[in-house]
């Protein structure tokens, strides 16, 4: 079995650079993850058996790839802290940004069947932020219902609803953009 860090190890190099220099910027960080999540996941590499990619969450894997690079220690502490879960950035909505909605609006649904109905600013928020919103999931459970113990709806929608005014509007203007422009030319319908 490879490991994932030996297999990417040129994706990882290619934005070392980047990442390190993100110092503070958690918006850019997180679209330099992004970025490198999905050049891994999309690649025929990923999908070949002997390659072992990290089970959970891909960002806290990559993160703790980049952990050794970082030269500033009060950067590689706050790093240190979002992986094992003990800062707020690592589920709350306030790690949400207007310019992290503007660096992800293009990540529209490939699948046509997607475009069925029009998209709401809050299914925007929930495709964009599918990871964010799972770890705050896993962080808040409701555990006021047993029968609600499976059901992530009503934790999703207090999730959206502690989000600045500012992203939620620029949420509802990615919602316009994406019903304006349909699915892309080369979906297929599924």
């Amino acid at each position: 079995m490879a490991d994932w860090t030996q297999v990417f190890k040129g994706v990882l190099d290619g934005h070392k650079v980047a990442y390190v220099s993100a110092k503070g910027n958690s918006a850019k960080r997180a679209t330099i993850l992004k970025s490198i999540k999905d050049t891994i996941v999309e690649s025929d590499q990923a999908k070949h058996p002997s390659t072992m990619l990290p089970d959970n969450n891909f960002w806290k894997a990559i993160r703790t790839y980049y952990l050794q690079f970082l030269e500033n220690d009060e950067d590689r502490d706050l790093e240190q802290k979002i992986i094992e879960g003990g800062h707020k950035l690592t589920s709350g909505p306030g790690i949400v940004t207007v310019d992290m909605v503007r660096d992800r609006k293009d990540d529209k649904p490939l699948d046509a069947g997607a475009y069925k109905t029009e998209f709401s600013a809050f299914l925007v928020a929930q495709k964009l932020f599918k990871e964010e919103i799972g770890d705050y999931d896993k962080k808040h459970p409701d555990t006021s219902d047993l029968k609600s113990m499976g059901t992530r709806t009503k934790l999703v929608r207090s999730w959206y609803n502690a989000l600045s005014p500012e992203v939620l509007e620029e949420l509802r203007l990615v919602a316009e953009k994406w019903n304006q422009e349909g699915a892309p030319s080369d979906a297929k319908e599924r």
